[in-house]
């Protein structure tokens, strides 16, 4: 398919999610190279766990057979944890995905043609 796909991980607030795969993950995961980006990072760490620690080698390797491009996000709707510990309400990163899919909108009609 020629199409780019958003992974969209939901819950990081939940379970420690957050440091393992979220912002707080990536923020602590070395980068490859200078020029590396975040986005790329973020990539890379996220295909990395799920991949060798969650045993999701044959979804990480489905995605990216079919899809021209694949970027993974993490997300919390509700941004708090399950035990009800927290006093508000604060939604964590849930505007990434859409962003960065409409990002690409222009780049798909393109080579669509």
């Amino acid at each position: 398919v020629k199409v780019p796909l958003a992974v969209v991980i939901n819950k990081v607030d939940a379970c420690g999610l957050e440091d393992i795969i979220g912002e707080k993950a990536v923020d602590l995961y070395p980068p490859k190279n200078e020029k590396e980006t975040r986005g790329a990072r973020r990539n890379r760490l996220i295909r990395k766990v799920l991949h060798d620690d969650w045993n999701e080698k044959h979804f990480v390797s489905q995605l990216e057979t079919h899809f021209s491009h694949v970027e993974f996000f993490t997300v919390s709707a509700l941004g708090h944890s399950p035990d009800g510990k927290a006093t508000r309400f604060t939604q964590i990163r849930v505007e990434k995905p859409a962003l960065w899919i409409l990002s690409q909108s222009n780049r798909v009609w393109r080579d669509a043609r």
